[in-house]
């Protein structure tokens, strides 16, 4: 995609708690999405 990513020092030492909750549904679409992409490069 072009993107490029720049790495900051964290505003702060702990996560909030919707964080904790968002991460691991953040990471399942994103395995669904990569596997999505790779079958449709396959046909």
């Amino acid at each position: 995609m072009g993107m490029f990513t720049i790495l900051t020092k964290p505003l702060d030492k702990k996560d909030i708690f919707i964080t904790k909750v968002k991460r691991p549904l953040e990471n399942f679409i994103i395995k669904r999405y990569i596997k999505k992409v790779k079958l449709e490069s396959e046909r």
